[in-house]
């Protein structure tokens, strides 16, 4: 059974500058399939976190940055971190992504509740053949790449 973070995060992490649109911030976001973009500073640290629910309404989002709408703090889980320590976390601040950090403080992944969800679903499974199937298989394409494979493929 996976019971670490770093077991089914997203290992590659999309972010954007500070001065980037909320328009550009949002094509990307819609090319990449995400909900959830760290916006880094000039020295490519995490400063906030855009999320879709935060660009739905902005009406002239080809002048506003993504600093005047993103979230700050930016909430971190340590890779080894035990999945149930997670979802509490993200329950109690009531939030739908945390960054991953490593023992450097390095970001390394991210993990949201298509994460969560995806590890319940397998959890859930009744049918013997899903029982074998892992997330490791996946690791290198984030969950909106995934669920577009599986769209296309009619699933």
């Amino acid at each position: 059974m996976i019971t670490q973070v770093k077991k089914i995060m997203t290992a590659k992490v999309i972010s954007v500058p500070i001065g980037t649109t909320l328009f550009e911030a949002h094509q990307l976001m819609n090319e990449k399939r995400i909900r959830h973009l760290p916006i880094t500073d000039k020295s490519d640290n995490v400063i906030g976190l855009l999320s879709q629910r935060d660009i739905q309404y902005v009406p002239d989002s080809k002048h506003i940055t993504v600093e005047l709408m993103m979230s700050s703090p930016v909430y971190c889980v340590e890779e080894n971190l035990p999945l149930r320590k997670v979802v509490f976390q993200m329950l109690e601040k009531k939030i739908s992504s945390l960054l991953v950090i490593n023992e450097d403080e390095d970001v390394v992944g991210i993990v949201t509740t298509d994460d969560l969800l995806w590890q319940l679903a397998h959890l859930l499974s009744d049918e013997k053949e899903d029982r074998g199937l892992t997330l490791t298989a996946m690791e290198k394409q984030t969950i909106g790449e995934i669920a577009n494979e599986l769209s296309n493929a009619g699933i």
